[in-house]
């Protein structure tokens, strides 16, 4: 299910228009082609116990938004970053599940921090996305 997960949440990417186009990314790359961009990486996946004939998968991922800082103030770059990451979760409260992929979909506060590039240093948000879907152990 992660493939599946990973194709939608860029689907929903692409819809953010603060997003570049050209910078949303399903692996951890290195050399960004443009600001502010967006990489989904799988974090976690967990299950749960529903029933003698269900089970609860929890899969979380996270959605980096980096933004560089060497043309711009840091002050614009948090300024973009926080737009984004509204648009972002604006987007997922929405499209809760998925496009139907999905039962459930909460995206959770995000962590901000700063991460080492090939270009630099930028500016990030984390946002953590919990993706669930109940699954019959018999299918």
């Amino acid at each position: 299910m992660f493939v599946d997960f990973i194709q939608k949440i860029k689907e929903n990417l692409e819809t953010v228009g603060r997003l570049n186009p050209e910078a949303i990314y399903d692996y951890d790359e290195q050399n960004l082609r443009g600001y502010p961009s967006a990489i989904v990486m799988p974090s976690e996946n967990m299950s749960d116990y529903v029933s003698t004939t269900e089970n609860r998968r929890t899969f979380v991922f996270t959605i980096r938004i980096c933004q560089e800082f060497s043309t711009i103030s840091l002050k614009d770059a948090d300024e973009i970053l926080r737009n984004v990451v509204d648009e972002i979760i604006k987007v997922f409260d929405k499209d809760y599940k998925l496009g139907g992929t999905a039962d459930k979909v909460f995206a959770t506060p995000s962590v901000w921090g700063y991460a080492q590039r090939e270009s630099g240093v930028v500016r990030t948000a984390d946002i953590r996305l919990q993706v669930q879907k109940d699954y019959d152990i018999y299918e």
